[in-house]
C-alpha cells in the first residue's frame, strides 16, 4: 500500500506476488511451480526500482519533532511551575480521586450556594489571592440565561452588582482559566411578626403586671412604670442589637424570639432593634418603638341634670347626679357645697359612691333639699362635685361649679310676672306684625287682575307667604313658652289659683289660634303664591283670617295684662305679710331676751346674747332693705297701670317715713332698748299687715268683681288646681322625709 501511493502503477503487481506467496484463498489446482515462477518474474522486474523512495518520512520527522517539543514543554513546566506539573501528574495517576484542577489563576475561597435577599440587588466579590500565577483584566458571569456581566480587577478585586432574583439557580463565574458555580437561593429577609410590650405598673395603683401589643410602633406607659419589650420574628434568628439612648446592648435570641430586660420609663425613650437570622441575613431596616411615658392624669367629674344656674324653692327637692370617669381607678364619688360662698369654701359633702383600684367610672344620685340642708330662702348654693384617684401626694378633682338659688315664693313669684311680661309683649309684637301683613295682602288683593298675577304679584305674595309661615312658628314657640310658665305657676302656692286658671285659659286659646286659624291662613296664602287664577280670592280668605288672629292675639295680650295687674297686687300681699311676719319674730325674740339684757350694756352680755342680737339686727336691716323695694315698685307698676291702690301705699308709706323708723328700730336693737324694740315691732308688724289687707280688698282676693256669678267651671278649675298642689306638696315632703332618714 505505501509503494502503491508512492509509485503509481506496479502497487497491484507487488499486491499480487504478495498473495501469491502466502497462498491464501488460492484454487486447489493451481501449481506451486507456476506461483513460483511468478514471483520470481515480478522480483526480476523490481530489481531496478527504489522501494525506499515510496515510503514518505515527512510524518515522522514531524511526529519525532513533535515529542521532542513536548519534552522540551514538560520539561519547562518541571522548571518553571513545577505545581501544575505535579498536579496534573497526580490526576492523571488518580483519575477517580477529588484532586482538584490546577490554575493558573488563583482565587479565594467562593462558596458553592449562597443565600440572597429574595427580589434584591446582591453582590459578589472575586478577590484574586497573592499567589496567583496570572492577573487577568476582568472576569465574567451569567445568571441561568440572563445576560452576560463583565467586571474590571481593581486592586485584585472585581465585584459583580447582580440583578435581583426571585428564582433558584446557577451562577456561572469565569476568569483567566478559572470557571466556578455558585447555586444561587432566593430568600425574604427575617421580617418582625409581632412586637409586645410587659409593663409592670406603679405600685401605688395596686395593678398587677399588664401586657400589650405595640401598635404603629408607639407604647404608651404610665409614669413610673417599668416595661419589657418582646419581639418575634419570622424566622430563626442569630443575632439581635438593641439601643436606647446611649446604651448599646446584643440581645440573645431564643429562636425567633427575643426580648429586653425591664426598663424603666424615666429612662427609655426610643427603642431600636435590628437582627439577624440563622441564614445570616438581616433586618430590611431597624425596627424603632417609640415609648411615650404619660401622666397619670386626674379623673374627669361632672354633675347631669342641672344647668350651670337653676332656681329652686325652699320646699323643693334637686336631684343631681353625679359622674366620674378616670383612666385607672377611683377611690370615691362625693357632692360638695357651700352655701352663699364658693367651691373653695364648701362647708359640707356628701359620699356618693365607693371605687376600687380597677373601677375605672362612678355614678351617683344625690338629693338635694334646702329644707333638709338647713338652706334659707333667698340664697345662692355654689355646688360641684368631687373624685379622688390613687395618685399620691394629690388632692380631689373638682367639677365645674353649679349655683342654685334657694327663692322665696315672693321672688319667684317675681320672677314669673317677668316671663308673663314676656309672652305678653311677644303676642302685643306678634299682633303688630300680623297687621301689617294683612294690610299687604289687602293692597295686593285690591290690584288689577293682570298686575296681580304677574311676576311681582306673584314676588310679593310669595314674600307675604313666607312672613305668614314665619308668624305661624313664633306663634307655636309662644305657646310653648306659656306651657312652661304654666308649669312654674304650679310651683308656686303664693300664686292664686284663679291667676293659674286664667294663665291656662289664655293658654289654650293661643294654642287654638295657633293650630286652627294661623294655620288655615299659611294654607291660603301657600294656595295664592301658587296658583295665578285663584290668588285674588285665596288672598281675600288669608286677609279674613288674619283679622280674627289679630283680634284673638289683641285679646289674649289685653288678658295678660289684667291677670299681670291682679298678680303685682297679690305679690304686694304676700310681701307686705312676709314682713309682718319677720317684723314679728323680731319683737317676739326681743320679749324673750328681755329678762335677760335688761340693764346690760353690749360689752357686759354674755356671747351666746349677744351674738342673737346681732342675728336680730341684722334681720331688721333686712326687713328695712325688703320695705324699700316695695316702695320702689310701687312707683314703678303705679307709672305701668295707673291704679290708685298703688300710689295710695306707696304715699302712706312716705308719709309714715318708713325707711327711718325702721332704722331707728334697728337702732334700738343694737343699744339694747328692749321694751321700744317690743313695742315698735308690734306696731310695724300691724302696719305691715294693714296694708296688705288694703290690697286685697282692692283686688277682691284675687277672686271676680262682686256683681259676676262664677260658674261651676271655673271654681272646679280652682278647686283642681289647689288638688294639683297638694299632691306636688305631699311628693316633696315624701322625698324631704326620705332625705331626713
Amino acid at each position: 500500500k505505501m509503494v502503491q501511493r508512492g509509485m503509481s502503477g506496479i502497487g497491484d503487481r507487488l499486491l499480487g506476488a504478495v498473495e501469491l506467496a502466502e497462498g491464501e484463498n488460492l484454487p486447489e489446482n493451481v501449481s506451486p511451480a507456476l506461483c513460483k515462477a511468478a514471483i520470481d518474474q515480478v522480483a526480476e522486474e523490481m530489481k531496478g526500482y527504489d522501494f525506499r523512495s515510496a515510503v514518505e518520512g515527512r510524518k515522522s520527522r514531524l511526529l519525532s519533532m513533535g515529542m521532542l517539543l513536548c519534552a522540551v514543554l514538560i520539561s519547562g513546566l518541571v522548571v518553571f511551575t513545577p505545581s501544575a506539573f505535579w498536579n496534573s501528574l497526580n490526576r492523571w495517576g488518580k483519575p477517580v480521586s477529588a484532586v482538584p484542577r490546577y490554575t493558573f489563576v488563583s482565587i479565594e475561597d467562593l462558596p458553592s450556594q449562597l443565600i440572597v435577599p429574595h427580589g434584591e440587588t446582591f453582590r459578589i466579590d472575586i478577590s484574586l489571592t497573592k499567589s496567583t500565577a496570572w492577573r487577568p483584566d476582568n472576569a465574567f458571569c451569567r445568571f441561568e440565561d440572563q445576560p452576560e456581566i463583565e467586571a474590571a480587577f481593581v486592586s485584585g478585586v472585581a465585584v459583580f452588582d447582580l440583578p435581583g432574583q426571585v428564582a433558584e439557580g446557577d451562577l456561572y463565574i469565569a476568569l483567566g482559566d478559572v470557571k466556578r458555580n455558585i447555586r444561587i437561593l432566593p430568600v425574604f429577609r427575617p421580617e418582625l411578626v409581632e412586637m409586645r410590650a410587659e409593663i409592670e405598673m406603679p405600685a401605688y395603683l395596686g395593678y398587677s403586671g399588664m401586657e400589650k401589643k405595640v401598635e404603629s410602633g408607639t407604647c404608651e406607659m404610665l409614669a413610673g412604670s417599668r416595661i419589657k419589650l418582646k419581639g418575634k420574628v419570622s424566622r430563626n434568628l442569630s443575632a439581635v442589637a438593641f439601643m436606647s439612648g446611649e446604651v448599646e446592648a446584643s440581645i440573645e435570641p431564643n429562636g425567633t424570639g427575643f426580648s429586653t430586660e425591664f426598663l424603666d420609663s424615666a429612662t427609655v425613650s426610643n427603642c431600636v432593634f435590628s437582627w439577624r437570622d440563622v441564614y445570616e441575613l438581616e433586618s430590611r431596616q431597624p425596627y424603632t418603638v417609640r415609648c411615650v411615658e404619660v401622666k397619670d392624669m386626674p379623673p374627669v367629674v361632672e354633675c347631669r341634670g342641672i344647668g350651670r344656674s337653676i332656681a329652686i324653692l325652699e320646699d323643693e327637692v334637686l336631684k343631681i347626679e353625679a359622674f366620674a370617669d378616670d383612666d385607672f381607678g377611683l377611690k370615691d364619688l362625693r357632692l360638695a357645697w357651700s352655701v352663699g360662698g364658693s367651691a373653695d369654701n364648701s362647708t359640707e359633702e356628701a359620699l356618693l359612691s365607693k371605687g376600687g383600684n380597677k373601677i375605672r367610672a362612678l355614678s351617683g344620685e344625690y338629693l338635694f333639699s334646702p329644707i333638709a340642708n338647713a338652706v334659707p330662702e333667698e340664697t345662692v348654693v355654689t355646688l360641684f362635685a368631687t373624685a379622688r384617684d390613687y395618685r399620691p401626694g394629690v388632692g380631689p378633682a373638682v367639677s365645674v361649679s353649679h349655683r342654685i338659688y334657694v327663692l322665696s315664693r315672693a321672688t319667684h313669684a317675681k320672677l314669673i310676672r317677668d316671663l308673663m311680661e314676656k309672652v305678653q309683649n311677644s303676642i302685643e309684637e306678634l299682633a303688630s306684625d300680623e297687621e301689617d301683613l294683612k294690610k299687604s295682602n289687602e293692597e295686593l288683593a285690591s290690584m288689577d287682575a293682570e298686575k296681580l298675577e304677574s311676576k311681582q304679584g306673584s314676588d310679593e305674595t310669595r314674600k307675604n307667604e313666607h312672613r305668614e309661615r314665619e308668624h305661624a312658628r313664633k306663634l307655636q314657640d309662644i305657646a310653648r313658652e306659656m306651657e312652661d310658665v304654666a308649669k312654674e305657676l304650679m310651683r308656686n302656692s303664693k300664686i292664686d289659683a284663679e291667676a293659674v286658671k286664667e294663665w291656662a285659659e289664655m293658654m289654650e286659646q293661643v294654642k287654638d289660634v295657633s293650630q286652627g286659624e294661623m294655620q288655615e291662613a299659611v294654607k291660603s296664602m301657600r294656595k295664592a303664591s301658587g296658583d295665578p287664577s285663584e290668588r285674588e280670592k285665596s288672598l281675600k280668605e288669608a286677609v279674613a283670617k288674619e283679622k280674627k288672629i289679630i283680634e284673638e292675639l289683641k285679646k289674649s295680650a289685653g288678658k295678660m295684662g289684667e291677670t299681670l295687674e291682679d298678680m303685682m297686687a297679690r305679690n304686694f300681699v304676700n310681701r307686705l305679710k312676709e314682713l309682718a311676719k319677720l317684723q314679728g319674730e323680731v319683737g317676739v325674740v326681743a320679749k324673750e331676751l328681755l329678762p335677760k339684757t335688761v340693764g346690760l350694756s353690749r360689752g357686759s352680755m354674755p356671747a351666746a346674747v349677744e351674738k342673737v342680737i346681732v342675728a336680730q339686727e341684722a334681720k331688721e336691716l333686712l326687713i328695712k332693705k325688703e320695705a324699700g323695694y316695695i316702695y320702689d315698685d310701687l312707683g314703678g307698676y303705679f307709672n305701668r297701670t295707673r291704679r290708685e291702690v298703688f300710689d295710695k301705699i306707696r304715699k302712706d308709706m312716705s308719709e309714715k317715713n318708713t325707711q327711718e323708723e325702721l332704722e331707728k328700730l334697728k337702732v334700738r336693737i343694737s343699744e339694747n332698748l328692749g321694751v321700744s324694740v317690743v313695742e315698735g315691732s308690734k306696731k310695724w308688724a300691724a302696719q305691715f299687715k294693714k296694708w296688705a289687707n288694703v290690697f286685697a280688698k282692692k283686688s277682691g282676693g284675687g277672686g271676680k268683681s262682686g256683681g259676676e256669678k262664677e260658674e261651676l267651671s271655673a271654681e272646679d278649675m280652682e278647686v283642681l288646681i289647689e288638688l294639683l298642689r297638694l299632691r306636688q306638696g305631699e311628693e316633696t315632703l315624701r322625698e324631704q322625709t326620705r332625705i331626713l332618714e
